[in-house]
C-alpha cells in the first residue's frame, strides 16, 4: 500500500513562516509608531494643561491677593489667611501656597522672560500691579499678561509700609 497522507510541503511551510514574520514585523512597527504618537500627544496635552492652569491660577491669585510684591525671581502674593509664592526659573515655575497647610505646584513651562511692573514702570523689587510672562509653547512665542487692581486703601497701606 502506497498511500500518501495529505500534508504541506516544506516550501509551503517556509513561505507561510516568512509571510507571518513580515506581518508580525509590520504590526510591531505600527505599534511603535502609535506608541510614539500617543506619548507626543500626552506631552502636548500636559503642556497645554499646565499653561492654562498657570494662567488661571495667576489671574485668580492676583485678584484675591491684598498685595503683590516682587523680590528677585520670587513673586509673593499676600492674602488675609495665606501667602502664595511664585518662583520663576528658565525651565519651570513653582507656586507655593502657605496657609494652614503648605502646598506646592510645579509647572514645567519654559520661561523666556518675565517682567513685573508698578504703574507702568518695570520693577525687580517692590509692589507689583502688572505681570508679563513670556514663554515658548510648541516653538511659538506665547505671552501671558495679568493685571492686579488695587483699591485706594491697599495702595495707601503699601506706601506707608515701604
Amino acid at each position: 500500500m502506497n498511500s500518501k497522507l495529505p500534508a504541506f510541503t516544506m516550501i509551503e511551510l517556509l513561505v507561510v513562516l516568512a509571510l507571518s514574520g513580515i506581518i508580525f514585523s509590520m504590526a510591531l512597527l505600527v505599534f511603535t509608531i502609535v506608541k510614539q504618537q500617543t506619548l507626543h500627544q500626552e506631552k502636548t496635552h500636559e503642556t497645554v494643561w499646565a499653561w492654562s492652569q498657570l494662567q488661571l491660577l495667576l489671574q485668580k491669585d492676583l485678584q484675591q491677593a491684598g498685595q503683590v510684591r516682587r523680590a528677585g525671581a520670587v513673586l509673593t502674593l499676600s492674602g488675609k489667611a495665606w501667602d502664595i509664592e511664585y518662583q520663576f526659573s528658565s525651565s519651570y515655575i513653582t507656586r507655593t501656597l502657605q496657609g494652614t497647610t503648605t502646598h506646592t505646584d510645579t509647572f514645567n513651562i519654559t520661561t523666556t522672560t518675565w517682567e513685573s511692573q508698578w504703574q507702568g514702570v518695570s520693577v525687580t523689587a517692590g509692589l507689583v500691579d502688572h505681570l508679563i510672562l513670556e514663554s515658548r509653547l510648541f516653538e511659538q512665542p506665547t505671552t501671558l499678561v495679568v493685571h492686579k487692581k488695587y483699591g485706594s486703601h491697599a495702595i495707601l497701606n503699601a506706601n506707608t509700609n515701604d
